[in-house]
Order: C-alpha cells, then sequence, then structure tokens
C-alpha cells in the first residue's frame, strides 16, 4: 500500500509541474525562498554566512524578472518543506515558490569556498549550481555581485546566448569535457562507449564489451580473485542472493549463487585479502534491525560460498592504507536509538576465536564515515590525500593535516543506500530493536556513498580517481529517498588545483548500482596512432545498472532487471595540445 501511495504522490507531482510549467510561460517573474546557509564546513569564514545571504538577496532582488520571497528557511523548515513535498501534512507555504536556493561555506586551505545551488520546485526545470573562491574576504562584494549575474543568466534569461557546458582551458569543475548530445548521438554513443577528450590520460575501449541481463534490482557489486587461480570472479548482491559470476570468453557465467540471512539489510560488499594468505575473502556490511550485523565469506570451487565468521557488530570495509597495505576497518552505531553510525573508524583484528579487536583509531575527518573515502596520491608527491564523498554527494579533498582543500560543484558517488532498516516499514510504536513510525519519519539517512578507485592510470605517478556521476531529479533535493535519470562512470585527474574529467562512459540509463575497476597490467602497442612499441596500461570496468530504477515501469510486478557490462580499457599518456 505504502509503495502504491509513493507512486501516486509522484505522478501528482509530475501532472502538477507540467501544469506549472505551462502556466508560467507568460510569466517572467520568477519567486525564490532562501534556506539559511550551510556553516558546518565553513571554519573562521562562518560569521560570514549573514552577509553573504544579505548581498545575495539585494542584489537578486534588483532583477525584475525575480523575487526575492521575505522569509528565511531554517533548516527546521527545510525539513517541514520536505515533508510537504512528499504528500506529508505539515506543508509549508514557500513551497509556493519557483525556486529554493541553497548556500554553504567552505574553509579551504586556499581560501573561502561558497557554493549555492537553485533547486526548481518543478521537476521539469533544470538544477542550477553556482560557485566562486576567494583567498580575500575583501573582494567579497565584487565576488557577490558576479554571482547573482551569473544567477541571473542562467537561471533567469537575463542573456540570449546559452551558456556553453565546456570552458576551454579553465580549470576544475568548469572544465569538464561536456559531449553536445546530438554530435554523441551521430557518433553513436551509447552506455559503454568510451569518450576521452583529455590530454591527461588517453582512454580507448579495447575489444567489444560483454554483458549479461540479471533478475531483479542490483544492490551492490565486488570484484576479486577468490580461488586463486588469477582470475577475477564478480560479486553481485540482487535482493538478499549474492551471486558470483565469471568471465568465460565473450560470456559472463553464473557460478554459484547463496541467499543471505533474511534478517539483514546488507549496504555495502568488498572483496580483499587483509591476512596476505593468498586468498581473498568477502566483506557484507549490513544491519540486523538497528545494529550492525556483518559477516565474511569464503567461497570454494569444491565447498561452495560459506560463512567464516557471521553476526559481527561491526559496519566491516577492507581499506588500502598507505604503508601498510590492505586492512580491515570498521565503525559503530551510537548509543541512542537513532544513532546508527557514531564518529570513529578503527583498522581493525581478528582474533581466532572470531572477536574483533581495535588496534588504532585512523586519524581522519569527524565528518568523514567507513565507507565515505579512499587514500589516493593525487598529485604524485609520494603522500596519499584523503578523497571523501559527502551526504551531499560532493567530493572533497584532505591533505595530510586532514585540512580541506577542494569541494566539488558537481555530485558524485551518487547512492540510494542508506544504513539501518528501510524507510516507511516501521510498525511498532513500542519496539525497543526498531524505530517508531515518528522515529523512521524524521531520521536522516546515512548514505552509503557509491565505491571511489584510485589507480595510476597512465603510469606519471599520480593517481586518478573513478567515480560515478549521475543525472538527478530537479525534486532530489525534497525527497529523503534519491531520484536519479541516468549516470555515468568517471576518470578524474588532480590539475593542481582542482579535479578535472579525463574520461568517462556513455550515459547509462537509470541508476547505476554498482561499479568496481581492476588494472590488468601493460602490453606493448603495435598499431594504431603511431604508437608502435610504446608500453600500454590496461584495466578492466565492471558496471552493474537498472534501467527502470525510477520510472513507473519498476513499481510493476516482474519488471525489476538489471544489466551487468564488462569491458577493456587502455590507458597511456595523452599529448596535450
Amino acid at each position: 500500500m505504502r509503495i502504491k501511495m509513493v507512486v501516486i504522490v509522484l505522478l501528482c507531482c509530475l501532472w502538477v509541474g507540467v501544469g506549472t510549467a505551462n502556466s508560467r510561460e507568460s510569466d517572467t517573474v520568477y519567486r525564490v525562498v532562501f534556506s539559511t546557509f550551510d556553516v558546518r564546513s565553513a571554519g573562521k569564514y562562518a560569521y560570514l554566512r549573514n552577509s553573504i545571504q544579505s548581498m545575495l538577496v539585494a542584489r537578486l532582488s534588483a532583477n525584475d524578472r525575480v523575487e526575492i520571497l521575505e522569509h528565511t528557511l531554517s533548516d527546521k523548515e527545510v525539513a517541514l518543506l520536505k515533508k510537504g513535498v512528499e504528500g506529508k501534512d505539515n506543508f509549508v507555504q514557500p513551497v509556493e515558490a519557483d525556486y529554493l536556493l541553497t548556500g554553504a561555506l567552505f574553509s579551504l586551505t586556499t581560501g573561502l569556498n561558497v557554493k549555492v545551488t537553485l533547486y526548481p520546485f518543478n521537476q521539469k526545470m533544470k538544477v542550477h549550481r553556482f560557485s566562486f573562491l576567494i583567498k580575500d574576504v575583501n573582494i567579497l562584494i565584487s565576488k557577490v555581485e558576479n554571482l547573482s549575474v551569473e544567477i541571473a543568466q542562467k537561471a533567469f534569461g537575463y542573456q540570449d546566448v546559452e551558456m556553453q557546458a565546456a570552458t576551454g582551458g579553465q580549470k576544475g569543475d568548469a572544465a569538464f569535457v561536456t559531449v553536445h548530445p546530438e554530435a554523441a548521438y551521430k557518433r553513436g554513443v551509447y552506455a559503454g562507449t568510451i569518450i576521452a577528450d583529455s590530454g591527461v590520460v588517453k582512454t580507448v575501449a579495447r575489444g567489444g564489451k560483454r554483458t549479461r541481463d540479471i533478475s531483479g534490482d542490483v544492490v551492490t557489486m565486488a570484484v576479486g580473485d577468490l580461488d586463486g587461480d588469477g582470475k577475477e570472479e564478480i560479486a553481485v548482491l540482487v535482493g538478499r542472493k549474492l551471486g558470483l559470476y565469471a568471465l568465460q570468453k565473450r560470456t559472463i557465467a553464473l557460478l554459484t549463487e547463496e541467499s543471505l540471512p533474511v534478517s539483514v539489510k546488507v549496504h555495502a560488499v568488498n572483496i580483499a585479502d587483509i591476512d596476505g594468505d593468498g586468498n581473498m575473502e568477502i566483506f557484507v556490511s549490513g544491519t540486523d534491525g538497528l545494529y550492525p550485523s556483518s559477516m565474511i565469506l569464503k567461497w570454494d570451487k569444491e565447498k561452495g560460498l560459506k560463512a567464516i565468521q557471521d553476526n559481527i557488530r561491526w559496519y566491516l570495509r577492507p581499506i588500502f592504507l598507505p604503508g601498510e597495505g590492505w586492512i580491515l576497518a570498521g565503525q559503530q552505531r551510537g548509543i541512542r536509538k537513532i544513532d546508527l553510525i557514531r564518529p570513529g573508524i578503527y583498522h581493525l583484528k581478528l582474533s581466532g576465536a572470531g572477536k574483533i579487536e581495535k588496534v588504532k583509531r585512523l586519524s581522519l575527518p569527524d565528518t568523514v564515515n567507513l565507507f565515505d573515502f579512499i587514500y589516493a596520491d593525487v598529485d604524485g608527491d609520494g603522500s596519499a590525500e584523503i578523497v571523501s564523498i559527502d551526504q551531499k554527494e560532493k567530493m572533497r579533498v584532505y591533505n595530510q593535516n586532514q585540512e580541506l582543500t577542494w569541494v566539488s560543484d558537481r555530485n558524485f558517488g551518487g547512492s540510494k543506500i542508506y544504513i539501518g532498516p528501510s524507510q516507511g516499514v516501521a510498525t511498532d510504536e513500542q519496539s525497543k530493536t526498531g524505530l517508531s513510525v515518528d522515529e523512521d519519519a524524521d531520521r536522516e539517512l546515512v548514505f552509503v556513498p557509491e565505491r571511489l578507485i584510485a589507480a595510476d592510470l597512465n603510469g606519471d605517478g599520480k593517481q586518478e580517481i573513478i567515480v560515478s556521476k549521475h543525472e538527478m531529479s530537479s525534486l532530489n533535493f525534497f525527497y529523503k529517498l534519491r531520484l536519479y535519470k541516468g549516470g555515468t562512470v568517471v576518470g578524474l585527474a588532480w590539475n593542481g588545483a582542482a579535479f578535472q574529467e579525463v574520461w568517462r562512459t556513455g550515459k547509462y540509463r537509470g541508476y547505476l548500482a554498482g561499479y568496481t575497476f581492476a588494472m590488468l597490467g601493460e602490453y606493448k602497442k603495435d598499431t594504431q596512432d603511431g604508437l608502435a612499441g610504446e608500453s600500454v596500461k590496461t584495466g578492466r570496468l565492471y558496471v552493474s545498472s537498472i534501467p527502470n530504477s525510477g520510472t513507473i515501469t519498476s513499481f510493476l510486478p516482474g519488471t525489476a532487471e538489471s544489466l551487468l557490462s564488462v569491458y577493456d580499457l587502455d590507458f597511456f599518456p595523452g599529448k596535450s595540445e
């Protein structure tokens, strides 16, 4: 019944959205409501929040096409607004605006970074993102003035010439290469095609991709050599069934499939050899009700897939720790009933008696959770940075001193997976092991980002980052459960100041439910582009997608289906023009 109601609400939103768009065609005034800017990462610049908001309100109000609603939404009112959009009773008046403007201030090692996002209430309209970085607060007024002009141009039509997606030689997110949709269509771009327009890393897809349809919605996936034969197995979780697949010539074959405990809700699957015995294990992190319940599995061709340890009261994840290699890391839940996770990530050791021992606490920012980050030497200086995805899907880079050096404008690593019970299933008001209906409705979901992968793709000593980039619905801000329309896997390289996209796959419809990557080695190039004799690195990309995710079709019985794709890539240094 609850799913049917969600479908009805979504359909109503679509219907109302179309009506709003039609009624506004001849109306040139856009109503904007502000929310209180987020200063949790602002550090010494937090005092500037009110000044920046006031200046931006004043400058946008000067435009004849913009009406700023007098009331600024607090965090609590934004939460109530979300409830209103989700069809609950606490519906507040500002929803009648055309846009919600949100902002955040970040204290970076290079200065103050201000980010602003315009979320349209009509999902047919585009989400707009803006940012600026200053080293000297004395130029803040001029920067806010420029920001207001940019917002007026891009969102409210104050210039006729459409802003170009690609910006040539600019750095960072602004320099992301965006292939024009029509040009991409003419070139036959489709999911699985590699698009690389960068002088940093030249990337070429080698051979045809291998695919397999999988019945059901993939939750997550991982890859590793589980039996020590030199060939990698693919672990794919669908519902509570964990399937192992292997590449066999041009096909993807199912090796075995086992059901995990019914009471466990899994949020992460990883494969690694942390004890150095040459055999990889599968680490399944999950919850049983409100409590961590993880397990470690081994696979043998004769004995099958067996649990060597289960009901572990830690969230688990193998992590590559620079200078030490692979370790087992874990995080615990909080003391209060609603605290499904607590600060503190620990290096763990498995004892022979099946117990977990703490080795040490890892030195990480308090806001970073177990599944949010990796260590990567992105600038080639021999020391690893911390690259993470926060709860708003922004990529962050911290230096060795845990100082924030960069925050992305765009969203990365988007995921629908969150820790704890599924939202909407609470029924017992008096339960001590589960959430009440009110607790379930009010809780902030702790999402587990998609996998971050670090690899030196071209042998220049700098690690690139492989991550997903989803196309979100404009209503995504207003829903706790995330809505995606499509996505790609991208390769990012550090240019000294920010990450720059250097290659990407074609667009996958729906939702990217998982992906991973493995370096395969090197070989000598004998033909193509005059590179005969040059050493070329090669890797393998694995992607699982749910094409119908987020569509009405996905709610119909028997229509859940995922696609597993595998293809090989060649990497070698590009030549900047």
